[in-house]
């Protein structure tokens, strides 16, 4: 495999196995193309409010499938992503 974007990595591990788990949390596990479908959507709803290649974005969600779906979505985008703890103050994000 050759050097690629994590986004891109996912959809090339989706296409080959999209059964296997990718992600595990709790009770909850998402397969591949599970993870990969997620990720898409939201890529597909993030470009439409704009996101594109080169931004950066601050991601404040709790550890979790969510958080992850998120990280694939914007590096599908070729946006870099910004993890912030979810406890952060509303006056340390302006």
């Amino acid at each position: 495999m050759t050097a690629m974007s994590m986004g891109a990595a996912l959809s090339w591990q989706a296409a080959r196995d999209p059964d296997r788990p990718a992600l595990t949390m709790g009770v909850e596990t998402l397969t591949r193309g599970e993870l990969d479908r997620a990720a898409n959507r939201l890529a597909r709803a993030l470009a439409d409010r704009g996101v594109q290649n080169d931004d950066r974005v601050a991601v404040v969600l709790p550890t979790g499938p969510q958080h992850q779906i998120t990280c694939f979505a914007l590096w599908k985008l070729g946006a870099l992503v910004i993890p912030l703890p979810p406890k952060i103050a509303d006056a340390e994000l302006r």
